[in-house]
């Protein structure tokens, strides 16, 4: 299982087995956890993985300390006004211990679906 942060509550990104080799696996943070499980009803020849670090898109998640700040997710490169495709960026916002965060969300539109099946904020 490759896991989308540093634990394995984390979300899951791909669970692999067999022999099929998947497309590169872009976590969206500076963690992964890879967790690998065998039984004792046999086994195969293993595996290897590589990584490396990669460039994120500028704007797509970070960490923020500030006592104020302002999030919005990278623009459309082809649409003015719009956020790009494809994205998974995650924000966290880290003040002193014994404060509280007030989040105001001043504007929201986001691809319409029933049930947040398509674009979603959590």
């Amino acid at each position: 299982m490759i896991l989308d942060g540093p634990s394995l509550i984390s979300p899951l990104l791909k669970k692999l087995c067999n022999k099929t080799q998947p497309a590169p696996i872009l976590t969206s943070s500076n963690a992964a956890t890879i967790h690998f499980h065998s039984d004792n009803t046999g086994s195969g020849k293993g595996f290897q993985i590589t990584y490396t670090p990669t460039e994120g898109i500028p704007g797509c998640g970070g960490t923020f300390t500030a006592p104020t700040g302002r999030i919005t997710p990278p623009s459309s490169i082809t649409e003015k006004n719009s956020y790009a495709d494809h994205l998974n960026c995650e924000w966290k916002i880290q003040l002193p211990e014994g404060e509280r965060i007030k989040l105001s969300i001043v504007k929201l539109s986001l691809e319409s679906s029933n049930n947040c099946k398509y674009d979603s904020l959590a």
